[in-house]
């Protein structure tokens, strides 16, 4: 995980890591997922220490935010954690692989099912 001004310069390392499948900037963190780890860390955006902020997340494939809240799917279903890195909710049970959160809007998370070929949805 590595930090570049957009100016230009000196990139800083913020966490070394292998299997990033999807990352998110939201409210002074970035937010990864971790194949191999099964996990989602997070780090402030200035560097510092790593914390896992919620485990046995298999398949991880899409990650995105919202002003309170971070998303993400796995192959059992969509989650929500707020931004404070609790109250972590399971919104969408689903035993197909391959779920992909495109968007969120102010009620609800979208993501594109590629096993269905569809678009489907669920409440914030």
């Amino acid at each position: 995980m590595v930090k570049a001004p957009l100016a230009g310069g000196t990139l800083q390392i913020l966490s070394e890591q292998t299997a990033v499948s999807s990352i998110a900037v939201a409210g002074g963190w970035v937010y990864w997922t971790d194949n191999n780890l099964m996990q989602l860390t997070r780090i402030p955006i200035g560097g510092g220490t790593a914390e896992v902020v919620a485990t046995g997340m298999k398949s991880c494939t899409g990650l995105v935010r919202d002003a309170s809240n971070i998303y993400w799917s796995s192959e059992a279903g969509i989650w929500r954690l707020s931004l404070a890195g609790t109250g972590q909710l399971k919104l969408a049970t689903s035993l197909l692989a391959n779920q992909r959160p495109m968007a969120v809007d102010g009620d609800y998370v979208y993501w594109f099912a590629t096993d269905l070929g569809s678009i489907l949805r669920v409440p914030k």
